[in-house]
């Protein structure tokens, strides 16, 4: 069963098919989110091959890529533990002391990731510092100050590790592959596209604070 799926700009969407003699059942819709289904018969084995030959092409020319049902799981887990009501509203590097945390002016490996995340619906925040040791949700946090940190690792921090690893790797590439007219002009609703990461999840203070880094690599 050849599956594709499309994450470019803001898409996130599948989309494969299963041939059965002379019927295909086609599957698609958004990663994680409902999806649709249609069946269609064919008089010939060719008139099939030319019919999915076809959508093939129609699908690589919009940006899918061919992927497989292990690569279609993960995504899905990612968009089920993320919400699409979540977005990372603030990214700041930062070091931990005793209830207050000091913003650093660049990132420091040995040090954490603070994001601030946003539940679009409540416009309640989850606050939570990342490192390559440990991670966690910040109590009662409120401009740079707490009252605990739990050491914790769930679903929805995996989630927002692996998210924020992949928007850092692709503005990476994008600066390794521009330089400084990357470092200008890439950003939301720049020239320069960031595929295979959903924009609408961050907001451009974010992207901001992604650039800063050139092009290193963030170590989580």
């Amino acid at each position: 069963m050849p599956i594709y799926i499309n994450q470019v700009d803001q898409s996130n969407k599948f989309w494969q098919y299963d041939v059965n003699e002379n019927m295909v059942k086609i599957k698609w819709g958004r990663i994680g989110g409902s999806s649709q289904e249609q069946t269609k018969q064919f008089p010939t084995t060719s008139q099939l091959d030319n019919f999915i030959s076809k959508k093939v092409s129609e699908k690589l020319a919009k940006g899918y890529i061919i992927s497989d049902k292990d690569k279609l799981n993960k995504e899905v887990k990612t968009a089920q533990d993320l919400g699409t009501q979540y977005k990372i509203m603030e990214l700041h590097w930062v070091s931990m002391g005793v209830g207050k945390l000091t913003k650093l002016p660049e990132y420091n490996p040995s040090q954490y990731v603070l994001a601030r995340v946003m539940n679009s619906w409540s416009k309640e925040y989850k606050d939570i510092l990342i490192s390559k040791n440990s991670s966690g949700y910040l109590d009662n946090y409120n401009d740079f100050q707490f009252k605990n940190f739990r050491i914790l690792s769930d679903n929805f921090i995996d989630a927002i590790k692996k998210y924020i690893k992949s928007l850092n790797i692709k503005i990476t590439e994008m600066i390794t592959m521009f330089g400084d007219l990357g470092v200008r002009k890439l950003d939301i609703e720049g020239d320069f596209k960031l595929p295979d990461v959903q924009l609408q999840l961050v907001s451009e203070q974010v992207i901001t604070t992604m650039k800063t880094m050139g092009t290193r690599y963030l170590e989580l």
